[in-house]
């Protein structure tokens, strides 16, 4: 075993740097969620409006996933997305856009198509959930 001194000033200014990057990546990414591309815009207004109307957190549907490490980064939007927790099965999450002039029973076909791709990829059955 060997005992290297080493300048505890130097590691803490280490430290610090690299815990400040890194807090400023996650604001970054925390601005990215949810996108205005799912969210709606004007952002601030249309995360208002989600937050006021929907019964249901979002959680990370829609949100960055990716990778960040040695000056790169890469990241998507995770839109069609499932949370499976063992023993309770999985959260399957997707969307569509009502926009002026969609048809709502289309929007609901393509969702249905988009879960169903998901489910089955997974052998899950979909479950709806009494409203």
């Amino acid at each position: 075993m060997f005992h290297v001194p080493v300048n505890q000033t130097y590691l803490t200014r280490i430290y610090s740097s690299n815990s400040t990057l890194l807090l400023k990546k996650f604001e970054i990414l925390s601005m990215l969620h949810p996108t205005p591309a799912v969210c709606g815009w004007p952002t601030e207004e249309a995360r208002d409006f989600i937050a006021e109307t929907e019964v249901f957190d979002r959680g990370m549907y829609a949100g960055p996933v990716g990778w960040f490490g040695g000056g790169e980064s890469e990241f998507a939007v995770g839109i069609r997305s499932a949370l499976v927790k063992r023993g309770l099965g999985a959260l399957i999450y997707a969307g569509t856009g009502i926009v002026k002039g969609s048809n709502p029973s289309s929007e609901w076909d393509e969702l249905e198509l988009k879960i169903s791709q998901i489910s089955r990829s997974l052998e899950l059955e979909v479950v709806q959930e009494p409203n």
